[in-house]
């Protein structure tokens, strides 16, 4: 029906002005998965926006055409229109992808230029590209110059030290949300177990494996204690004939 629909518009030059009208059309071939369809839409009808380039930057990259995101947002950068958050996190998710922290970068760069560094989840998205592409010092950097942190960015922390072997830190900032009064959900403690089974740190492994214990909700559920078994398996067979007794 909205290819159809499509159809009648295309019929009408008058409408393809109208660049709402464009965008949700652009909408609507991305969820449908018509990525080409999205792409007519766009070249050889009339001016572009910031929103109708936002949208395909995000549609792009959702189908995997990344070459084609990177060139809309330089196209963006020419004419002089400005990401969003949501093209900011999904340009940070390539930069993830292809581990290209030097990317990262430009576009940590340009979140600053336009403000949207203030903004939580963007913030989230460039600690967990930085934790992706190796560079902890940035990640921490940004992460403690961040003042309204929410759950997923402390998890985008402890996440980025348990990827590069750093657990001790990943205890460091886990230890911080207990005193922040902040309740770690499953994220944190899969996270953080996996740094103490990464440098069999057995002791700390339990003490974490004791807060989950206090929380049912979590210990109940079958990735943590994957989790756990792997982690007391990294760190001796003792402490794995301990794992049985401790889920009940």
């Amino acid at each position: 029906i909205g290819i159809k629909i499509h159809a009648r518009i295309i019929g009408s030059m008058m409408v393809l002005h109208d660049i709402v009208l464009r965008t949700t059309l652009v909408t609507f071939y991305n969820k449908c998965d018509r990525i080409h369809d999205a792409k007519a839409v766009i070249y050889g009808h009339y001016e572009l926006d910031e929103v109708l380039c936002n949208a395909m930057i995000e549609s792009y990259i959702k189908h995997g055409c990344d070459e084609d995101a990177l060139h809309m947002y330089e196209q963006m950068q020419w004419e002089g229109f400005v990401a969003n958050g949501s093209t900011f996190i999904s340009l940070l998710s390539m930069c993830v992808k292809w581990l290209d922290l030097s990317l990262g970068k430009q576009i940590h760069t340009q979140v600053i230029n336009t403000g949207w560094d203030s903004d939580v989840c963007v913030a989230t998205a460039l600690v967990s590209m930085y934790g992706r592409c190796g560079d902890t010092n940035s990640a921490q950097k940004l992460f403690s110059d961040f003042d309204e942190k929410d759950l997923v960015i402390w998890n985008a922390m402890i996440t980025t030290y348990a990827q590069n072997r750093v657990a001790k830190n990943a205890l460091l900032i886990y230890a911080q949300m207990h005193q922040e009064a902040l309740l770690p959900n499953r994220v944190t403690h899969v996270s953080v177990l996996q740094a103490c089974a990464t440098d069999a740190l057995s002791v700390q492994g339990k003490q974490v494996h004791a807060c989950i214990v206090k929380n049912v909700n979590i210990r109940s559920e079958l990735v943590v204690e994957n989790v756990l078994i792997s982690m007391y398996g990294n760190c001796g067979s003792y402490w794995t004939h301990n794992v049985p007794k401790s889920f009940k």
